[in-house]
């Protein structure tokens, strides 16, 4: 009899199996991370343009459709063809892809809190305001609220039914690191905060938030701050770790990261978390999906998952047919897009994850900011160009070279600024710049420069190389003359402003960054490499063009 019975049961497991397979639905949530508004095909990085980035989201969206599309920050910055076009491409992207959520990236800050916060007021097709949601809940203005531009959390109703929706929480975070990587007056009168957990709390306690909280099915955080992969896991590296590392699955169901540009899939603090992160420039999409049980009301399944943007042709992207007509139809200062500059002889790498490094093409660009200077005055003092090493956002490639492709190794357009220095203040801000670890080396032209040792890598002699051969040794009271970006003498990518006094600073004008950068190229006609003249570096008789960071 009990034999009967067990047998009758089994028989019925399969049929209660595929009862509830039927009850289970898939959703994707999708993320857009570090855009920086890539919608040009750039092969050399990867990068297949906006076509292939929409023609992904499309197969997406088919194959899942209950689906959320976010993103991570940074949609724009770092683009030039974003800026000589003003925008224009942005809400046709968002409004085809349907990106509507966005965490607040520290590139959103690019042209201040104003701008941010009319973004994308009447940029539809209609003049109607995009519907994008900025979330950042860290945020605090000087009255210790969120700001205007931004709301702390967002929920998005996913409709899997005419009667059954699924209720999803983003809770954005932002990089506490965000002052010292925009303009500090972008920034004026905002905190951010680096206790994340924290933050997320405090959300969860906000009156309107328990008042929902009943119905939300899952909540995720979008961080635009600092996660990488670290001996093959995803671990943190940002200001906030330690916090960061208290977020558990009891706090949420998934960590959308964005910021580091790392490729992230997987679990993160003791495998409490999971955690997805889709590189930069739209190579990749970051996906949590979810499975849900309509019958028990419950989610039974997380996966994250990464998806690689490959090459598709997409003519019939709304998007790529604005792309294609603004590249044929927007000039810069009378030039083309597609006008050529000069002929680069042989490639000369930028890597930026490589920062403790002098560059080729950072010289270069240091050579550009000390000419423009030179060309608007006759200054018989030593002109040197400086620059931050993450400024330079892409390498050179052999071949000709074009306005939009040098744009884009350049693309902010900051206002240059020159100011006196003495030779005691030039050792001082090289010293510095050998010193910011987060950010990279400072990067220079023409000059040779003896540090103590490795261990200390204070500077104690500097040379001028003039461009007739002549060799100099600045002494702590000749005078020199440095040109460099506003952003940087303003306290970008760490670097104190008090360095660049405003009293020193000499009232001339002079182009911006990406304009002197480009008159430099065209004058050249042609750019040779010398890898050997990036040996700047000395440190007891030995030359160096680069440190390990276990040098020092």
């Amino acid at each position: 009899m009990i034999r009967k019975a067990l047998l009758s049961l089994l028989a019925t497991l399969p049929a209660l199996y595929s009862c509830q397979k039927n009850h289970e639905v898939e959703i994707a949530v999708c993320c857009l991370n570090d855009f920086h508004a890539s919608f040009v095909i750039d092969q050399e990085r990867g990068v297949y343009g906006v076509g292939s980035l929409v023609h992904t989201l499309d197969s997406i969206k088919s194959k899942y459709p209950h689906h959320v599309i976010l993103s991570g920050g940074d949609n724009f910055g770092g683009s030039y063809f974003y800026k000589v076009t003003q925008g224009a491409t942005m809400p046709v992207f968002l409004d085809e892809t349907g990106i509507e959520i966005s965490v607040v990236g520290n590139h959103e800050f690019d042209e201040g809190q104003e701008k941010l916060a009319q973004k994308w007021c009447a940029h539809t097709p209609d003049q109607s305001p995009y519907p994008l949601t900025y979330i950042g809940a860290n945020i605090r203005d000087s009255l210790g609220s969120v700001p205007s531009f931004a709301q702390p959390y967002c929920i998005k109703e996913v409709k899997l039914s005419d009667t059954k929706s699924l209720h999803l929480s983003f809770i954005g975070l932002t990089t506490a690191m965000t002052p010292q990587q925009t303009s500090l007056r972008h920034v004026k009168g905002l905190h951010f905060d680096a206790n994340s957990r924290a933050v997320i709390d405090s959300v969860k306690q906000l009156s309107e938030y328990q008042a929902l909280a009943p119905m939300i099915d899952a909540t995720f955080i979008v961080g635009h701050l600092g996660a990488c992969r670290k001996e093959g896991v995803p671990a943190w590296e940002d200001i906030s770790g330690a916090q960061l590392s208290l977020i558990d699955s009891t706090c949420a169901n998934g960590f959308f990261a964005a910021h580091t540009h790392d490729t992230l899939s997987g679990y993160i603090n003791n495998g409490q978390l999971h955690i997805v992160q889709g590189g930069c420039n739209g190579k990749y999409l970051g996906i949590i999906k979810l499975k849900y049980d309509t019958l028990r009301n419950t989610i039974t399944q997380v996966t994250p998952e990464l998806c690689k943007v490959h090459y598709f042709s997409a003519p019939t992207s709304t998007t790529q047919q604005r792309v294609d007509t603004l590249l044929k139809n927007t000039f810069v200062g009378g030039r083309p897009l597609n006008e050529e500059l000069c002929v680069v002889e042989a490639d000369m790498p930028h890597d930026r994850t490589q920062r403790f490094t002098f560059s080729e093409v950072a010289d270069i660009v240091c050579a550009s900011y000390a000419e423009a200077y030179a060309q608007h005055t006759h200054d018989t003092r030593p002109i040197i160009g400086v620059s931050h090493y993450w400024s330079i956002r892409a390498s050179l490639y052999k071949g000709a070279l074009n306005v939009l492709e040098a744009g884009e190794i350049l693309p902010f357009a900051n206002r240059l600024r020159a100011f006196i220095y003495n030779g005691k203040q030039l050792k001082r801000l090289l010293t510095f710049g050998l010193h910011n670890k987060k950010f990279g080396w400072l990067q220079s032209h023409a000059l040779t420069f003896e540090c103590d040792s490795k261990e200390q890598l204070n500077v104690v002699k500097v040379w001028h190389n003039s461009d007739n051969g002549k060799v100099t040794e600045i002494f702590d009271n000749d005078e020199c003359i440095i040109v460099v970006d506003d952003y940087m003498s303003t306290g970008g990518d760490g670097y104190l402003p008090e360095l660049f006094p405003d009293n020193q600073e000499i009232n001339v004008q002079l182009p911006t960054s990406t304009s002197a950068f480009f008159i430099y190229l065209k004058a050249q006609g042609s750019l040779k490499s010398n890898p050997e003249s990036m040996k700047k570096l000395i440190i007891s008789g030995a030359s160096y063009n680069a440190l390990q960071d276990s040098d020092f």
